[in-house]
């Protein structure tokens, strides 16, 4: 008996043995942190195609860089299609692109460009300085993709040459110089007879960038070496970026391998994940605002004492610890200070005018011609109360989370709410058509105010409800506003444009036709397992610059970047348990397995005695 005891106690330490063998194993590859696994491979090491994956809006089928769905994933697109005149990257001189320099003369009112002589387009035709003329008039002449002003700004475009091409500006102007440089530049024959750029889809554009468009389909976006490129020809063969309905499937799909890099989406995991993990980037830039937009037309949304009201109720403070993201303070991003005038920044210090204040929201209810009822909720004289809907992105978890939050306090403080979050595509396609009553969608960071402001509040993108419309999404129609803006973008002059904008500003503050709630910040993780050359300070530069840095030089980092010639193995994430926990299980499990079997045996031969 003694013997059979000893030989069913090594079987049972074999067992465990193995057991914890391929426990190890698995804990040497993977790391399992709160429902996450970490340290994969990415899977297209195989085929040299780099994957970014993006989420925000429906994946529409066009790659316009003037059209209504010109950010994220076709502002990406379009950043390795299009080559702009120059690279902008924050903190860093400019990149060159198509021009390889520049000089001012005529004290700040000229500014003339230095072309490449090399460069050709994707289908193989030459590049010369009448292909920019073309491309600055062609955007002066359609006012609907020149939100910041460019038939004011230019007084004309010269060519002296094929490899040079001279701005004349309307006054001096230095900051102009990032407005110029980021444009896209045009194949001339292929827009010359759009007559409805904004409004124009294009599945296979012709640019000078580093790729070319290769399948453009509704399931993802797959780019292709430009083998005209004047450039070195890019490390990667191809670029996809695939389509993911959701947040957490994007995060998955990282997590997992499938994507080399995330943009734009929300992982409560990364931050554990970069602490673990040399092979995990993330970067947290401001990329814009979270916007509480109110359609201006529905009632009681159409009277401003409302919105105001409505706005005086929200504790900023508590959506941004909630969100994770900074507290907004004004109407512009931290990166647009500059733009504040003085006395804005006297009369409302520290973002005042959005400090949470219930007495005066119920005073500009009174104001409005609403009384309380018996319930607590408020009435208009004929009884009637007030229902608003939030909508949001059902697909973003925190925007959601947001809008809960939003309708506790409406609820609170008298105005019944409830939450609706579709799917994308239909929270974008209600937005547009002005088929809701709140809403939260993003609002991208900007250069200059005015690529914010104008396309957000200008009365010249109104339409009435029921009708398609892919800016001034709160239907706002102030004519006053309009010519201020109208007025700013004219402006040459910084400190007169802010002044301008200053006006626009106290006008917004008063009649809020919509309010920003937080400084959204872009998340972007980037697994650098089996790739090469992949510089940290560079992509810092390039994503903590406003967005038409990232959007225009991405390509920077693309181009530069490659995977590794040889086979990688995947990095060894820290194990959630130590050496010793590991023997110490082993042995419980070795002790358990051999007690089990003693005990069936004795039973076994008790029974057969």
């Amino acid at each position: 008996m003694a013997k059979d005891k000893l030989k069913i106690l090594l079987v049972a330490i074999s067992v465990a043995a193995l057991l914890l063998m391929t426990m190890v194993n698995v804990s040497s590859n993977t790391l399992s942190a709160g429902g996450y696994q970490y340290g994969v491979a990415p899977a297209s090491n195989s085929n040299s195609t780099f994957i970014l994956g993006t989420t925000g809006e429906p994946m529409v089928v066009t790659l316009n860089p003037y059209g209504p769905y010109s950010f994220n994933y076709i502002g990406y697109g379009d950043s390795i299609i299009f080559s702009p005149l120059m690279y902008q990257m924050n903190g860093l001189p400019l990149y060159p692109g198509l021009a390889t320099g520049y000089n001012y003369s005529n004290g700040g009112q000229t500014i003339t460009f230095q072309l490449r002589s090399n460069a050709k387009y994707s289908n193989g035709a030459p590049f010369n300085s009448s292909d920019v003329k073309f491309t600055f008039n062609y955007i002066i002449a359609h006012p609907s993709i020149d939100s910041i002003g460019l038939n004011n700004l230019i007084k004309s475009i010269s060519t002296p040459s094929s490899t040079q091409v001279v701005f004349n500006l309307n006054g001096t102007c230095y900051s102009s110089l990032y407005t110029l440089v980021s444009q896209p530049i045009f194949y001339p024959p292929q827009w010359q007879n759009i007559t409805n750029p904004f409004n124009a889809t294009m599945t296979d554009p012709i640019g000078t960038g580093p790729y070319m468009a290769d399948s453009i389909t509704s399931s993802g976006f797959l780019f292709e070496r430009n083998p005209y490129f004047y450039g070195p020809a890019p490390n990667f063969d191809k670029i996809y970026f695939p389509e993911y309905s959701t947040g957490n499937g994007e995060i998955t799909a990282l997590e997992s391998g499938a994507i080399n890099w995330l943009t734009g989406e929300f992982n409560p995991g990364a931050l554990e994940w970069q602490a673990q993990s040399s092979n995990h980037l993330y970067f947290t830039p401001a990329s814009g605002t979270l916007e509480f937009f109110m359609n201006n037309c529905v009632w009681p949304l159409n009277n401003s004492n409302v919105r105001t009201a409505i706005r005086d109720i929200f504790n900023f403070s508590e959506l941004a610890a909630e969100s994770l993201q900074s507290p907004i303070y004004n109407y512009f991003p931290p990166s647009l200070n500059d733009y504040m005038s003085s006395s804005l920044l006297a009369k409302y210090p520290n973002g005042v005018v959005f400090k949470q204040n219930d007495t005066a929201a119920a005073n500009l209810m009174e104001k409005a011609g609403f009384h309380r009822g018996s319930d607590g909720y408020w009435q208009a004289a004929n009884g009637t109360e007030i229902t608003l809907q939030i909508t949001g992105n059902g697909g973003a978890a925190n925007v959601m989370e947001m809008a809960s939050t939003i309708e506790g306090w409406l609820n609170s403080f008298g105005i019944h709410a409830n939450i609706y979050g579709p799917a994308a595509a239909t929270f974008f396609n209600n937005l547009y058509l002005g088929h809701y009553d709140t809403g939260i969608p993003f609002f991208t960071d900007i250069i200059n105010p005015l690529t914010g402001l104008i396309p957000a509040y200008s009365g010249k993108y109104y339409v009435p409800v029921g009708h398609y419309t892919y800016a001034n999404y709160e239907r706002y129609n102030n004519t006053t506003v309009t010519n201020l803006l109208t007025v700013a973008s004219h402006e040459v002059n910084m400190t007169q444009q802010i002044n301008t904008i200053a006006e626009v500003e106290n006008i917004l503050i008063n009649q809020t036709p919509s309010f920003p709630i937080v400084t959204a910040i872009s998340q972007n993780e980037l697994i650098t397992t089996g790739l090469t050359n992949v510089n940290e300070t560079l992509l810092e530069h390039i994503l903590y610059s406003p967005v038409f840095g990232p959007i225009s030089s991405i390509a920077v980092a693309l181009m530069t970047m490659g995977f590794s010639s040889s086979t990688t193995t995947p990095p060894k994430a820290p194990s959630a348990f130590g050496v010793y926990d590991y023997v110490a299980i082993g042995v419980v499990i070795a002790v358990a397995i051999a007690v089990s079997s003693i005990y069936f045996i004795r039973r076994g031969k008790n029974k057969n005695q």
